[in-house]
């Protein structure tokens, strides 16, 4: 008796959906930016940058002066009606880098990244989006990540060594949002024009 009950229990495990076996958390590509007035490039259907943008020829143009920010993730804040929508979300970390360079003209670059979380305004359809490179942004204590660095980078197409600017991107801790809620990650740079490429992902965890 007892062995035909450990050959039910031996089947029964084989038994279970794949996807209640799934783990519960997962690697997210963020697919949309913001720009420096805190509107989503594209608007409802977003044209800007993805936070994994490293095929050929896939760079973006950060010019000086005009940050962009990476909507990581973001959940939009839901008009109140019957449907059930998403109330939180945990967000435990982020893998990979902010990489820029190639200017134009050889000069020197002032770079920052800041990463944080960002409230929605339904009144202007915009998110409140900040300057890392700016005084009073940059000096805020609620970054999860702030990282400012500056390099001489020689010009495109020189014999002179291309130097690239690089962001190891990490969360110094757990995050939770909800809605009208986004994890922001915003690149800013003064100097010149410069190529920005984003090789990044979020590992988010259980939502309710």
């Amino acid at each position: 008796m007892a062995r035909k009950n450990r050959r039910r229990r031996g089947r029964g495990t084989t038994s279970i959906p794949y996807a209640r076996m799934r783990p519960i958390e997962d690697w997210k590509v963020g697919g949309s930016a913001v720009d420096a007035t805190g509107a989503v490039i594209g608007g409802a259907s977003p044209t800007g940058p993805a936070t994994w943008l490293m095929g050929a020829g896939s760079a973006t143009i950060l010019a000086t002066g005009v940050p962009i920010t990476f909507q990581a993730v973001a959940l939009i804040a839901a008009p109140n009606t019957s449907t059930p929508t998403l109330g939180r979300m945990r967000l435990d970390d982020i893998k990979g880098s902010i990489f820029l360079g190639a200017p134009a003209s050889a000069t020197v670059i002032r770079a920052a990244v800041g990463i944080y979380v960002s409230e929605y305004n339904s009144n202007t359809g915009k998110w409140d989006v900040r300057d890392p490179l700016n005084t009073a942004d940059g000096s805020r204590d609620d970054y999860f990540y702030l990282e400012g660095q500056m390099f001489d980078l020689p010009a495109t197409g020189t014999s002179t060594a291309p130097t690239i600017i690089k962001f190891d991107l990490r969360l110094s801790e757990r995050v939770v949002i909800g809605g009208g809620q986004a994890l922001h990650v915003t690149v800013s740079a003064v100097g010149a024009n410069i190529s920005l490429n984003s090789a990044f992902r979020t590992l988010v965890g259980p939502v309710a």
